[in-house]
Order: structure tokens, then C-alpha cells, then sequence
């Protein structure tokens, strides 16, 4: 009995350690995702105001290739 009280104490605490290095992994996980997200919608709204003041799409290339 103490040797199953032990191994269940000792699971426990192992379970306890993992979950919190999956939350700061998750949590970085996150922020790169909210980074880029960010650097995504900056770059469809440049893209949109300089085709929007931009007439000549054909001198238009590289990343504002559409």
C-alpha cells in the first residue's frame, strides 16, 4: 500500500511539473502567433493603401505582385 501511495505521489507530481512547462510553451506559442498575425494585417493594409494611391499596376512587382 505504501509503495502504491508513493508511485500515485510521485505520478502526481510529475503531471503537476509537465503541465506547467506545456503552459509556457503554449504560452510563447501564442505570442509568436499574435507577433504574426499582426505583421500580417500590416502588410495587407500597406498593400491596400499603396495599390489604392498606386494606378499603374503594371510597374507594379515583388511583394506587391497581386
Amino acid at each position: 500500500m505504501k509503495k502504491i501511495f508513493t508511485f500515485v505521489a510521485l505520478l502526481i507530481t510529475y503531471l503537476i511539473s509537465f503541465s506547467q512547462d506545456i503552459e509556457k510553451i503554449s504560452d510563447s506559442l501564442i505570442a509568436e502567433g499574435q507577433r504574426l498575425y499582426k505583421s500580417e494585417m500590416a502588410s495587407w493594409y500597406g498593400t491596400d493603401i499603396f495599390l489604392e494611391k498606386y494606378k499603374n499596376r503594371e510597374n507594379v512587382g515583388g511583394y506587391f505582385l497581386m
